[in-house]
C-alpha cells in the first residue's frame, strides 16, 4: 500500500507538469497521496524527495529552479511528514513493539546488519535464489562482520551520489533504491524482522530501469531477446516459488533450511507439522526453537500444548511453568498450567 502511494504521488506530479501549464488538480492529487500514504507506511516519507529529484532531473533542471517554481507545492508535499510525526509522538516514538528506538536493538547494530542486508537485496535483484520468507530477528554486533558489505554499500552509494551530481537523470535511477531503502534499512531498528526481502520490491524498479536503459542504448538489437529470455527464466522460478506457498510445511521447511538460526521459523514449521498431524516432528522443531532462544515464549507454549495433546501432563506443565516465569501475563499458559495440574492430580 505504501508503494502504491509513493508511485501515485510521483505519477500525479508527472501528469501535473506534462501539460502546457502546471496543473493544480494533479498537484492536489500528489499532495493527498503523500499525506494519506504516510499513515499507511512510514516509507512514504521518501515521496517528496523522489518528486524533487525527478523535478530537478527532468523538468526544472535544478533544485533551486524546482523550489522557485513550485515552492508552495513542495511545502504542502513536505508537510506530509506531520501526520507521521503525530503518529510517532502518540506511539511514544515507536511503532508498537515492531520498530523504533529503545526496543532492545541499537541503531549502530542495526546499521551493521543492514550493510549485509542491502548487498543481499541487490544480489537477489540479479538472481532471486535462494529466497527466504523469514530471516528472524538476528543482528550483527561486530563491525568486523560488516566491513566487506559496508565497503560495497558505501562504494555503490558514492557512485550513485556522483551520478546524481554529474548526470541527474542517471543519478535519479541510481539513488532510487537507496532513497527508498533508507527508512527501513538504515538506523531505525525494525526489531521484529531485521532483514526482509519485501523491502526491495519498490526499490527494485531503479536497477531494473538502469538495466533496461543500458541494453536499449548499448545493445538495442539484443535488448528484446535478452529481456524475454531472462523474463522467461525468472517466470519459471516465480512459479516454482509460488508453489511452495501452497503448503505451510513446505514453505517453512524451506525457510528453516535457509535460515537455520531463526527460532521463529522453527516454531512456525512446528505449528504447520502439528496441523498436518505430525505431532512428534512438531515437538522436535519446538525444541529446536527453544534451544536457539530459551526465552522464545511462543515455541515453549506450543510445545506445552503438543505434550498435553499426547497426554504428557508433566512435560506440559513444565513448559507452561517456563512460559509463566518468562511472561507472567501470559493468561493462556497460566490457565493451561492450572488445569493440567488439576487433571494430573485426578
Amino acid at each position: 500500500l505504501g508503494g502504491v502511494f509513493i508511485l501515485l504521488t510521483l505519477y500525479a506530479f508527472v501528469r501535473g507538469v506534462s501539460g502546457a501549464t502546471w496543473s493544480r488538480g494533479w498537484a492536489s492529487v500528489a499532495i493527498g497521496a503523500a499525506w494519506v500514504g504516510v499513515t499507511a507506511k512510514e516509507t512514504v516519507v521518501t515521496a517528496p524527495l523522489l518528486v524533487w529529484l525527478y523535478d530537478r532531473a527532468f523538468v526544472a533542471g535544478g533544485f533551486r529552479a524546482a523550489w522557485r517554481q513550485r515552492r508552495g507545492f513542495y511545502l504542502a508535499l513536505g508537510a506530509a511528514w506531520l501526520p507521521l510525526l503525530a503518529l510517532l509522538v502518540a506511539g511514544g516514538g515507536t511503532r508498537g513493539v515492531a520498530a523504533g528506538l529503545g526496543l532492545g536493538v541499537s541503531s549502530w547494530d542495526y546499521l551493521l546488519t543492514q550493510t549485509g542486508a542491502i548487498v543481499r537485496y541487490l544480489a537477489l535483484a540479479v538472481w532471486p535464489h535462494p529466497l527466504v520468507l523469514d530471516y528472524g530477528t538476528a543482528v550483527v554486533r561486530s563491525w568486523q562482520q560488516a566491513v566487506v558489505p559496508g565497503v560495497i554499500v558505501l562504494g555503490l552509494l558514492g557512485w550513485a551520489v556522483w551520478l546524481l551530481v554529474r548526470r541527474p537523470r542517471a543519478g535519479l535511477v541510481a539513488v532510487w533504491a537507496f532513497v527508498l531503502l533508507a527508512p527501513s534499512s538504515s538506523v531505525v531498528p525494525l526489531v521484529t524482522q531485521t532483514i526482509a526481502e519485501h523491502r526491495m520490491y519498490l526499490p527494485l524498479a531503479g536497477p531494473v530501469v538502469a538495466v533496461a536503459l543500458a541494453l536499449a542504448r548499448w545493445r538495442p538489437r539484443w535488448a528484446i531477446p535478452l529481456v524475454l529470455t531472462f523474463a522467461s527464466v525468472l517466470g519459471l522460478i516465480t512459479v516454482r516459488r509460488a508453489l511452495q506457498y501452497r503448503d505451510p510445511v513446505v514453505i517453512w521447511s524451506d525457510t528453516v533450511a535457509h535460515a537455520p538460526d531463526n527460532p521463529r521459523a522453527e516454531h512456525n514449521l512446528g505449528l504447520a507439522l502439528q496441523q498436518a498431524g505430525d505431532g512428534a516432528a512438531a515437538e522436535g522443531h519446538y525444541a529446536r526453537a527453544v534451544a536457539l532462544d530459551p526465552r522464545y515464549v511462543p515455541a515453549r507454549y506450543a510445545w506445552g500444548l503438543a505434550r498435553l495433546q499426547r497426554d504428557d501432563l508433566g512435560g506440559a506443565v513444565a513448559q507452561f511453568e517456563a512460559v509463566v516465569v518468562q511472561e507472567p501475563r501470559h493468561a493462556d499458559a497460566g490457565l493451561d498450567r492450572k488445569s493440567t495440574r488439576l487433571n494430573s492430580s485426578h
